[in-house]
């Protein structure tokens, strides 16, 4: 069983591993693409994490990452690019107006479209299509429609490859 407990989240990966994410005031969060709270955490919620882990093994969140639901595959920035209709992502390889293009680890590469509703988050704090650039790592959420165009709702962006934890694709917690 996963718990919050003052500022610490402690995370269940399915091999039954536990992991300590710590938060900070400056930490973000999302709920299911939506922004959201510390207070917002819930068990039997997904939780994928990104951040840094200092000298002494600590793993600091600079954005959380929580689901309703389970997360189908692997995705994030700095994961593996997770296309599956709902998340979308990798190393950017272009930014064209409204368009995001993204290189996935095994080649791949996808576009994002964004609207003037889509929100951004850089390093964990709040930003804009402006500061996307080439070479950052993104994790988008949105939606597909029936001709295969992914419209990101949110998305997630990262100058460094993040050191996930637990991992890309999201542990219960």
């Amino acid at each position: 069983m996963a718990s919050v407990s003052g500022s610490t989240i402690t995370v269940t990966t399915p091999d039954g591993a536990s992991h300590t994410i710590q938060t900070t005031a400056t930490t973000t969060f999302d709920l299911d693409g939506s922004a959201s709270s510390f207070s917002a955490l819930a068990a039997k919620q997904f939780i994928r994490a990104d951040g840094t882990t200092d000298s002494a093994g600590t793993f600091t969140a600079a954005a959380v990452h929580a689901s309703t639901t389970q997360p189908q595959g692997r995705g994030g920035p700095g994961g593996p690019g997770r296309q599956d209709g709902s998340h979308a992502g990798g190393q950017v390889a272009s930014v064209s107006g409204t368009t995001i293009t993204v290189t996935t680890p095994n080649g791949a590469s996808h576009t994002i479209q964004t609207t003037a509703t889509t929100t951004f988050d850089l390093d964990g704090s709040a930003s804009s299509l402006s500061a996307i650039a080439a070479k950052q790592f993104i994790r988008a959420e949105g939606t597909t429609d029936s001709a295969g165009t992914f419209t990101a709702i949110a998305v997630h962006a990262s100058t460094t490859q993040p050191q996930g934890r637990p991992g890309p694709g999201g542990h219960r917690r």
